[in-house]
């Protein structure tokens, strides 16, 4: 077995819980978890900090997640599948024929709406992600989580006219989902304010886009 298998983390769930008391106790696990990387940052996460804010014993804990970065990797996974299922959400047979500008106009306010209306969102969103910069055995789920994101952008491509070779509109759908990452990198990192921000953001993808959409979209 490699060093580096070997110096791998378990970061899934050690167990999923069925009643309802269980339930309870890792949701308690997690929302403290969530106020602490909100309130303090990721440096003061800690399965101890965790044990006495939520007034549970560490065994308890244990009992279900085997260190925090086991905790980091579910709440980055339900806040990932958060925005999975909006986008997800308009890759249906509504979207077919409609004019790609009015469906983003719709998509990007949805998927950034954390990042628009709440600073505290928007803070414990940046500790995740400082998690999963930190810990190699996270970002597997980061790279899955984009490539579920670029095939349903390709799809909604698709649906919205822009029939082209499967492999381009696939580079195109790519190319979307990284100016959506600089876009979320204006809201949350600088000062500049949203309105300007996706009006650069509309401006660098409609020199791109009116190259591939029908004319209506133009």
């Amino acid at each position: 077995m490699s060093t580096e298998t070997t110096n791998m983390r378990t970061v899934a769930i050690r167990k999923s819980p069925r009643q309802k008391r269980s339930q309870e106790k890792v949701e308690r696990i997690l929302d403290e978890a969530r106020l602490i990387l909100t309130e303090q940052g990721l440096e003061q996460l800690t399965t101890n900090h965790i044990a006495r804010r939520s007034g549970m014993s560490i065994g308890s804990i244990y009992q279900y997640f085997p260190n925090k970065q086991s905790i980091l990797n579910e709440l980055y996974l339900r806040w990932l599948k958060g925005v999975r299922d909006v986008v997800v959400g308009f890759d249906t047979d509504e979207t077919n024929g409609r004019n790609f500008y009015e469906v983003a106009a719709e998509l990007l306010p949805a998927i950034f709406q954390a990042e628009l209306h709440s600073e505290l969102d928007s803070r414990f969103q940046d500790e995740l992600k400082k998690g999963m910069a930190l810990y190699p055995e996270l970002t597997e789920i980061e790279q899955e989580h984009g490539d579920i994101i670029v095939s349903t952008l390709s799809s909604l491509l698709y649906r919205v006219g822009v029939h082209i070779d499967d492999e381009t509109r696939h580079h195109l759908a790519y190319f979307l989902y990284m100016q959506s990452d600089c876009l979320e990198a204006m809201l949350i990192d600088t000062n500049c304010s949203p309105e300007q921000a996706f009006t650069w953001f509309n401006q660098a993808i409609h020199g791109v886009m009116q190259n591939y959409l029908p004319d209506h979209d133009e």
